[in-house]
């Protein structure tokens, strides 16, 4: 977003335009609401939830790759940070679709 200073300097020559723009906003009356993202739930043989399927899954193509002990920890470290948004924002069945997009 621009500052007022900003805005006014870019529509110097129109400066209508800015009082438009805030008569606008006053009109608008909207709120957003906040809505459960709704998503298959899917059932992977031995796992109880997507989520395991989804760890299991990454943690055993990133032990596949040929990585140096150095960076596996780092790379560790980093899948275990994805793996916890992935988790609190209730994605993993998002990342199931996907993935069966994908192959």
């Amino acid at each position: 977003m621009k500052t007022e200073n900003q805005m006014s300097f870019i529509f110097k020559d129109i400066p209508e335009v800015l009082y438009n723009s805030v008569q606008i906003s006053k009109r608008c009356n909207f709120i957003l609401k906040k809505r459960k993202i709704i998503l298959p739930n899917f059932k992977i043989n031995k796992y109880k939830t997507s989520f395991e399927y989804i760890k299991d899954l990454t943690f055993s193509n990133l032990y596949k790759k040929k990585i140096k002990k150095k960076l596996l920890n780092k790379y560790i470290l980093r899948l275990k940070k994805e793996l916890i948004i992935i988790n609190k924002t209730f994605l993993s069945n998002y990342f199931v679709i996907v993935m069966e997009f994908v192959n």
